[in-house]
């Protein structure tokens, strides 16, 4: 099998086939399809919110009739860490991982808040779970 490096680690590139069984195993290609899937939902995912992010700078804070609430600036901090968190994740998986729940959550608090939940931000968790997965199917244990 052929052995390559990425930002998880050392692991083989096989065809999900193990000794005594078959089936999708430890370092397959399914493991790393589910990590490059998640990490490219992300990153469109960070477009996406980037874009709205650009909006609402524009809408809350250029208007000449004052500062928005304070809930407001809140859940705009946390936007940015949520895109940040999903673009960190093209690298560093972790991180980006708990840079974008924690942006997530941070999110929802404030504008449960401020009575206007933004329950679509939960789909946030899609590419964390996806990498998540994949990580744990390709990483292979140091001895």
């Amino acid at each position: 099998m052929a052995m390559l490096h990425s930002p998880v680690g050392p692991m083989s590139v096989g065809f999900g086939v193990r000794e005594g069984g078959g089936g999708v195993g430890r370092g397959s290609w399914f493991g790393l399809a589910l990590l490059w899937f998640g990490r490219g939902i992300g990153l469109l995912l960070a477009i996406f919110w980037g874009l709205f992010f650009v909006e609402h700078l524009n809408a809350w804070y250029l208007d000449p009739k004052g500062w928005p609430p304070l809930w407001v600036t809140a859940a705009m901090v946390s936007h940015g860490v949520i895109i940040l968190g999903l673009a960190a994740m093209l690298r560093w998986t972790w991180i980006g991982a708990a840079l974008t729940l924690v942006g997530t959550i941070g999110f929802l608090a404030p504008t449960i808040i401020g009575g206007k939940p933004a329950w679509l931000m939960l789909v946030n968790l899609v590419p964390i779970g996806l990498v998540a997965m994949g990580t744990l199917i390709t990483a292979r244990r140091v001895r």
